[in-house]
């Protein structure tokens, strides 16, 4: 399995770790979305939503379900810093972390 480590330049670094070889499937992915430590208020929940082109219903489980700070600045930042539309995002199956070094990714 081949892990990259993509940085992102935000007032607070956020390290992307982008599993590109798991060839997961939509539903999967989205598990994975959820279960990453970001929060998002509502106005930036449905900001994000536009985004994305994530679902109410999927954007509404991400507020609830999530528990750092990400604003739509840093999503499209992001979004921008992988190079990826939507449907390869999916399924590259992008996981954000905190404090993710590049040893522990790659080892």
């Amino acid at each position: 399995m081949v892990t990259d480590i993509i940085r992102v330049s935000v007032t607070d670094i956020i390290r992307v770790r982008v599993q590109t070889t798991l060839g997961l499937g939509l539903q999967t992915t989205l598990e994975l979305v959820l279960q990453t430590s970001l929060w998002l208020g509502l106005q930036t929940a449905l900001e994000l939503q536009t985004a994305l082109g994530l679902g109410l219903q999927t954007t509404l489980e991400l507020v609830l379900q999530t528990s750092l700070g990400i604003g739509l600045q840093t999503a499209l930042e992001l979004q921008t810093a992988l190079g990826l539309g939507l449907q390869i995002a999916l399924e590259l199956g992008l996981q954000t972390a905190l404090d993710l070094g590049v040893q522990t990714a790659l080892g």
